[in-house]
């Protein structure tokens, strides 16, 4: 345990520059995911999952050919959502409707659409307003 002998207080200003580091990486993280993840569904798609054609949504990519892009899908949008959740906003009511976003966006994940072209059944009564209320709230 020689690295805990080493270690030593941070000053005010590294403690405040560490903060604002994880701050930022935390907001690139979201943004980074939220506008990688249409690439990744659709370029992953094409080159592992075996559709050759844009699904009709985002969604789609859930169940579309068998739901080889479902992992990258609901993994993504849980992450965006925890970081959603995790970050924590400038006044109560921003913290709130980023709790908010954090939960809707794990909503959509977890609920399936049934709009890809396999799909059985008629689509799920949740579905429609998730991603409507998702969009309100991340602003």
């Amino acid at each position: 345990m020689t690295f805990l002998k080493s270690a030593r207080a941070m000053s005010s200003d590294e403690l405040q520059k560490s903060i604002l580091s994880t701050y930022f990486t935390l907001r690139m993280g979201i943004v980074v995911l939220s506008m990688m993840l249409p690439l990744i569904l659709y370029f992953g798609g094409i080159w592992w999952g075996g559709i050759h054609n844009l699904a009709t949504s985002i969604s789609a990519y859930y169940g579309e050919n068998g739901g080889t892009m479902r992992n990258w899908f609901v993994g993504i949008l849980w992450t965006v959502g925890s970081f959603l959740y995790l970050y924590k906003g400038f006044s109560d009511f921003e913290n709130v409707l980023l709790n908010f976003a954090g939960g809707f966006a794990v909503g959509i994940a977890m609920v399936p659409c049934n709009c890809w072209k396999e799909a059985v059944g008629p689509s799920n009564k949740l579905q429609a307003p998730l991603p409507k209320v998702y969009l309100a709230f991340r602003g």
